[in-house]
């Protein structure tokens, strides 16, 4: 992840970071300006397979390659990766994520975000973390390689060579509704 942060909130001097999250479990951040201060922080014991900041709520997110979720305090204008706040697990799937899609979620106030990703059992996941809520969404026949999200629409594409086009809605009391509306064949790669 590449981002962009600044030593005085009231200066125009933007100072260029990279985020990396590594397969040993390491967290490692390189001040792209000043290398020297890079620093690096081990999360756990398995590989992360993406991770996410929320800036205004200096929050570090991790999921690893078998779905476990950690939320740790990460402020970037100092540069700091602080203490794991929570840990859990993606309820009920061990498997191996493929793609990830961070969701924002207004109505949250800002603590928390929704995502969507796969893994090799064939199917859409969405994860909520203020709940830690699970849902799945069936319909592909392979495993679903590549996603894409852009307002209320889902692009999956998967290797049994179809790609499907899902409609997505929030509500209020946290339900989340997800229908596949298009289905696109033809390809057999």
């Amino acid at each position: 992840m590449l981002y962009f942060s600044r030593k005085n909130p009231t200066t125009k001097d933007l100072s260029p970071h990279l985020l990396l999250g590594c397969e040993n479990g390491e967290v490692i951040e390189y001040n792209l300006k000043e290398p020297e201060t890079s620093k690096s922080k081990f999360f756990i014991e398995q590989s992360i397979q993406t991770l996410f900041v929320a800036v205004e709520q200096k929050k570090l997110f991790l999921l690893t390659n078998d779905q476990m979720f950690i939320k740790a305090d990460y402020d970037l204008l100092k540069q700091s990766i602080d203490k794991v706040e929570n840990v859990s697990f993606t309820p009920g799937y061990c498997q191996e994520v493929l793609d990830i899609k961070i969701i924002k979620n207004d109505t949250s106030g800002g603590k928390d975000f929704k995502f969507l990703f796969t893994s090799n059992d064939n199917n859409l996941k969405y994860f909520d973390t203020s709940n830690g809520h699970i849902k799945i969404f069936e319909g592909h026949t392979d495993f679903i390689m590549t996603i894409d999200v852009k307002d209320n629409y889902i692009v999956t594409g998967s290797k049994d060579g179809t790609v499907r086009l899902w409609e997505h809605s929030f509500e209020d009391k946290g339900n989340y509704n997800c229908v596949c509306i298009g289905l696109f064949q033809g390809n057999i790669h």
